[in-house]
């Protein structure tokens, strides 16, 4: 069991950790938010593909509408903005600034929603995933 926890764990850390050099090499040919929205059809394609095969449901309108809402923030806000940074600083500042995100959420969890106060344990996951 171990073992395959650390193969998945090496699996995301070099996929995920790839994907900004990726973006770096991708948009010398294309525009950044076409290339963004290309992945993440792709991707969603695939896992749709996947889980409908798999037996599941096809989502309602409601879902599919939801889905389309968090897609377009996630293009504009996140991975779209990350691939059009790329244009102008390195796929390492990239990659580190996108590392920050978790420690982000943690601060403004603690900092204006009160939810979850940091542990030591969450507080040395966040410095181990960093």
């Amino acid at each position: 069991m171990r073992t395959k926890i650390a193969l998945g764990m090496l699996t995301i850390y070099l996929v995920w950790g790839s994907t900004y050099l990726a973006i770096r090499f991708g948009i010398e040919t294309i525009p950044p938010f076409l290339l963004a929205s290309c992945r993440f059809f792709t991707a969603g394609t695939i896992l749709f593909l996947l889980r409908w095969h798999a037996g599941d449901p096809l989502p309602s309108k409601r879902q599919w509408l939801s889905a389309a809402g968090i897609e377009l923030l996630m293009l504009l806000c996140g991975n779209g903005l990350i691939t059009w940074s790329e244009l102008r600083i390195d796929s390492g500042i990239a990659a580190l600034l996108g590392g920050t995100v978790p420690i982000w959420m943690v601060l403004i969890d603690t900092a204006f929603l009160k939810k979850n106060k940091p542990n030591q344990q969450k507080m040395l996951g966040l410095i181990v995933g960093f």
